[in-house]
């Protein structure tokens, strides 16, 4: 696998061109902050994934173009905290029935006021297919819940 590089814009990932049959990583790319500063909260929180488009793709051991994970390694470590997928995993696109992407789970605390940090890489992986420019939206989702994420 490529480990590359990618460029930003606001808030856009550009993973520039990636040729076919290549499978291609780029590292703690993106953070998702969770501050959950509360009281009175029985369930903890969960974070999720989804996006509004991911190609399938017949590159060997997936079945889509994006995948994401969550890199423990870099991420916040704390008590009650726990992480979804730590390796890579296809993202699930909106509406697709299934559930979204589960990136982290976590308490609510009075004494905690610094924010639980979820730093996320992705992997493109192309096959054969006539691969052509796309734009992928990644949405994210905060719930009161300890149980899983959403359907999407």
């Amino acid at each position: 696998m490529a480990a590359t590089s990618c460029s930003f814009a606001g808030s856009t990932i550009d993973f520039g061109n990636v040729t076919n049959m290549t499978q291609t990583q780029y590292s703690d790319v993106a953070h998702a902050s969770v501050t959950a500063y509360a009281s009175g909260y029985t369930n903890g929180w969960v974070l999720c994934m989804e996006t509004d488009t991911n190609p399938a793709s017949n590159h060997a051991g997936v079945s889509h173009e994006l995948q994401a994970l969550v890199d423990s390694a870099h991420s916040t470590s704390a008590t009650g905290l726990s992480y979804g997928d730590t390796s890579f995993t296809d993202i699930p696109v909106t509406a697709s029935g299934g559930s979204q992407l589960l990136l982290a789970k976590g308490p609510f605390s009075t004494t905690r006021t610094t924010p639980y940090d979820a730093i996320q890489s992705y992997q493109l992986s192309m096959g054969s297919e006539l691969a052509s420019g796309s734009v992928a939206q990644i949405a994210y989702t905060l719930i009161e819940d300890t149980s899983s994420c959403p359907s999407t």
